[in-house]
């Protein structure tokens, strides 16, 4: 797999680190999707899926701002 960055201000992202099999796995290796992507929130294993609520807006403002930027990153490449 070819190694793809996008980098901003805000995140850093390395779409080939090894995952557990999530679906993305499925649309790269079954579908040959040209874009695939896995989301992981801010937490590192301390609360698991149950974030406290004071981390819960910050995590979506993160969310939202690495969306903001693959979307644009999949446009680029696409034109």
């Amino acid at each position: 797999m070819t190694e793809s960055r996008i980098q901003s201000s805000i995140i850093r992202f390395n779409f080939t680190d090894p995952a557990a099999g999530a679906s993305d796995d499925w649309y790269k290796g079954v579908v040959d999707a040209r874009f695939v992507y896995t989301s992981e929130l801010r937490d590192t294993g301390r609360y698991g899926f149950r974030l406290p609520p004071r981390q819960i807006i910050p995590s979506g403002e993160e969310l939202w701002a690495a969306f903001k930027v693959i979307f644009a990153k999949m446009v680029e490449l696409s034109e």
